[in-house]
């Protein structure tokens, strides 16, 4: 319907978001892609098998070609399931509705409802945890929390049931519907393409080289705000770190 378009002052007005959210997130999505490597080198190797299996005349793959290859589009799936950049969003009910449920659930107080609806009326404002969503085992199955790209070769039953599925990947990384994500594709493009972009000595990141992580696991954490950002956790206040040790392989 002609209310569903955007005006040409409400696009223009979406530029800033699209191009510094955008980056801020993407960056932080390709952060927690290096750190979820370093941190499974059986899933790095896999990874670089099949980045170079990909042929091309000018060494310079399109996104098609790059979209063709699954365990790749496992492991970006993956981090964006496991280590959505953005922990929840809100939205504000713009007039009364009534969500259904299904199932019962538990209030505030810890006292189980057996409502099958809840009533939002205009004005409240509904928080929706995305990383709570990507967690959960009920959804996504009994290894919701390990990192495992291959699990994407099918969609879990549960996910796949879902009545709205997110914009990308069943993930309500993005959220869903026309509120969605308006540079999620711009995203995800970002994730493929620096993993196997160039690099000074032409070599690829992910085919080129191996990376682990320079401290042990737990001294990597996520700092809690509205981007999750990768810091030291004996040093948060010296602001977004990740310490790699990075070394080439060779690519005969």
């Amino acid at each position: 319907p002609e209310s569903m378009h955007m005006s040409n002052e409400e696009i223009l007005l979406q530029v800033p978001t699209f191009l510094l959210a955008g980056h801020e997130t993407s960056s932080t999505a390709i952060a927690w892609t290096l750190f979820a490597l370093s941190c499974h080198p059986a899933v790095q190797t896999t990874l670089r098998a099949e980045l170079r299996s990909l042929r091309c005349p000018t060494d310079m793959p399109t996104m098609h070609q790059l979209n063709a290859l699954p365990y790749l589009e496992g492991v970006v799936r993956e981090v964006l399931c496991l280590y959505a950049p953005a922990s929840a969003t809100q939205r504000i009910a713009m007039h009364d509705a009534e969500i259904p449920l299904r199932k019962p659930f538990k209030d505030n107080r810890g006292i189980t409802q057996s409502s099958e609806s809840i009533w939002v009326s205009k004005g409240n404002s509904v928080s929706v945890p995305i990383r709570l969503l990507n967690h959960s085992t009920e959804i996504w199955g009994e290894y919701a929390n390990e990192f495992k790209p291959e699990g994407w070769e099918s969609i879990p039953g549960a996910a796949h049931a879902l009545p709205d599925p997110g914009v990308y990947g069943h993930l309500v990384t993005f959220f869903a519907g026309a509120h969605g994500c308006i540079s999620y594709r711009f995203s995800v493009v970002g994730c493929v393409m620096f993993m196997r972009d160039r690099c000074r000595v032409r070599c690829k990141l992910v085919r080129g080289f191996e990376f682990e992580p320079a401290l042990p696991v737990e001294g990597i954490v996520r700092k809690t705000s509205i981007v999750g950002r990768l810091v030291v956790a004996s040093n948060p206040a010296a602001g977004p770190q990740l310490p790699l040790l990075i070394w080439p392989v060779n690519l005969d």
